[in-house]
């Protein structure tokens, strides 16, 4: 400051000489918070900004987020969207056994007209392999109308009382199996699996359990039809009438018959009493006769003429150079 002197007012000299020595307090003290772990605003962002939480809570992060250690909303049980009722419906569609309503603030499942039970949960529900419901689930610890989804065969299964018992009982979907598989898959069902449908994909046949035996299942037309195609037809299930023996075909049962098939080139079907693979040839018409030796005699206007007697003529009739019927060719398959 010395050097200011001469150049600038006592008073100036004195102000800036007041403003330095704040300064030089200013960066001590700054200086002092830095030592004691406060940071710039440059370095808060770095450190703690929304992009460096998001880096920590990373699997790789030093704190990872955990949210299997979250439960909140979604650990607890929630009420779904379903009608609130004073008590069990007794008529109308609210009361079709299924169906949810609440009572009470408590979610009920009806089991039938004036009846329900209620649900601890919505999302309790249990899912898991066809084999693991029939070994590890018993009926006995849920409660009447929960669902089981059988995540290898998508079937759905509920609890539903029967003679006094909760007891698994076939509810929806349609089983994906060969015909080979479907031996194992009847050794596991009984009558509460009434209904249940299997698609047989090698025959492109659906079926449907009876209770006791399989059976031909809803819009099924079954096997054993003969059908002409402009296109062959493509997917399971066909085969083309070509002369071959022994080809399978699926009973309603889920069991094979055999069949022989016919190859029907340049042929009709003749239709009659019964089936047979076996082409019946052609036979040329033959027409065969003899005079008979006889004669007639007219009389007209007093004059005679003699006339040979009837006639059959011998030869042969045949359908050169074609087929007097018009006629065009077409595919002829078996439905298996």
């Amino acid at each position: 400051m010395q050097n200011l002197k001469g150049i600038l007012p006592d008073k100036a000299i004195q102000v800036i000489t007041a403003l330095q020595s704040s300064l030089t307090a200013l960066q001590a003290n700054f200086t002092g918070l830095l030592s004691k772990g406060v940071l710039t605003p440059a370095q808060a962002e770095t450190s703690y900004g929304s992009a460096a939480q998001r880096t920590e809570l990373q699997a790789s992060g030093k704190t990872p987020l955990n949210v299997t250690a979250l439960p909140g909303l979604l650990g607890q049980a929630q009420f779904a969207l379903v009608n609130s009722k004073t008590g069990a419906p007794t008529a109308g569609p609210g009361s079709q056994p299924g169906t949810l309503v609440t009572i009470n603030n408590v979610i009920n499942q009806v089991i039938s007209p004036g009846v329900a039970t209620a649900l601890s949960a919505i999302a309790d529900f249990p899912f898991d392999t066809r084999a693991n419901r029939i070994a590890n689930y018993p009926p006995a610890n849920y409660p009447p109308g929960t669902p089981f989804v059988e995540t290898d065969s998508t079937l759905i299964y509920w609890v539903q009382v029967v003679s006094g018992a909760n007891v698994w009982v076939y509810l929806s979907g349609t089983y994906q199996r060969t015909q080979t598989q479907l031996a194992a898959l009847e050794a596991t069902l009984g009558t509460n699996d009434s209904g249940l449908l299997c698609n047989v994909t090698d025959y492109a046949h659906v079926l449907q359990w009876g209770g006791s035996a399989f059976g031909w299942g809803p819009g099924e037309n079954g096997n054993g039809q003969l059908q002409a195609f402009a296109v062959a037809p493509t997917g399971n299930g066909w085969h083309v009438c070509d002369g071959s023996t022994g080809v399978n075909y699926l009973e309603a049962t889920g069991a094979l018959g055999t069949v022989n098939l016919p190859n029907p080139s340049d042929t009709y079907i003749a239709f009659g009493g019964s089936y047979s693979a076996s082409i019946t040839a052609a036979k040329v018409p033959t027409f065969t006769g003899t005079p008979s030796g006889s004669t007639n005699v007219l009389n007209t206007g007093g004059s005679t003429a003699v006339v040979p007697g009837p006639y059959t003529p011998a030869g042969t009739i045949s359908l050169s150079p074609g087929d007097p019927v018009a006629n065009f060719p077409a595919l002829l398959y078996f439905r298996q």
